[in-house]
């Protein structure tokens, strides 16, 4: 008897104890997905809102202040939100690459001191296009940083060294991306001419043409290109083509 009732006793135990464990299995795995939740919460907040935020403060800051205060806003950028890299960093970038490239005349005959101030911008954003460019692999950012680069050596006038490396290896990047798109073989033509080879930059605007003959802006490019090199010939030529290609075509240099 006793050895009945010390079996039921024991049998008794053992089975609040399986309720005991089990009760505090769920209780764990409960805490755990509780935490796995909030740190989800807590990720998705820093990277969908704080930092996406903090980058739109910065871009705001840059978009309102000017040189030579602005050359030192362009390093917050670093450790922000990519979300957006695609579209409002490659807005941002392609702004300040049109005021730049529509000025680099005007800046190239500053004296030096206010030239450095640019040049240290331009450094500066050509730093952060390769951080992201790294991240991304954008094709905007890419062509945009090949640009950038190329406005920085016309200000300069500096043809060779580091940065025409950079914009080499730019090119080839945006190549692998698109090898389609007549802007790459704009920018090979823009620096052929800046190092004086006016065969090479001819050869790579008709190159730009057999992609798309259809598009104007290649058309224009190629008329303001003979004009800068004084090829009333090609000039001629290249009027006629364009006329022929573009309905209604009208030149800016007429």
């Amino acid at each position: 008897m006793l050895f009945l009732i010390a079996g039921i006793v024991y049998g008794y135990l053992t089975i609040h104890k399986d309720a005991f464990t089990e009760i505090s299995d769920i209780s764990l795995r409960s805490k755990f997905i509780f935490l796995l939740f909030v740190f989800i919460v807590i990720f998705l907040f820093i990277y969908s809102i704080f930092l996406p935020l903090k980058k739109n403060r910065i871009m705001y800051k840059v978009y309102n202040t000017t040189l030579p205060a602005r050359a030192g806003l362009w390093k917050n950028f670093y450790g922000t939100s990519p979300m957006g890299n695609s579209y409002d960093s490659v807005i941002m970038f392609n702004n300040i690459l049109k005021t730049y490239n529509k000025e680099k005349e005007n800046i190239r005959n500053w004296n030096d001191e206010k030239k450095k101030i640019v040049i240290k911008e331009i450094d500066e954003i050509i730093n952060l296009l390769s951080y992201l460019v790294e991240k991304s692999y954008d094709y905007n950012l890419v062509l945009i940083s090949g640009k950038m680069c190329y406005v920085r050596m016309y200000i300069t006038g500096d043809a060779n060294g580091e940065f025409y490396k950079r914009i080499e290896f730019f090119l080839k990047k945006a190549k692998e991306i698109s090898s389609l798109d007549p802007q790459l073989y704009w920018l090979n033509a823009d620096l052929f001419l800046l190092k004086g080879d006016i065969s090479l930059a001819k050869e790579s605007l008709e190159k730009s043409l057999i992609l798309d003959p259809y598009l104007k802006d290649t058309h224009l490019i190629i008329l303001e290109f003979a004009k800068k090199t004084k090829d009333t010939k090609y000039y001629d030529f290249a009027l006629e083509r364009a006329k022929e290609k573009v309905p209604n075509f009208i030149s800016d240099n007429n």
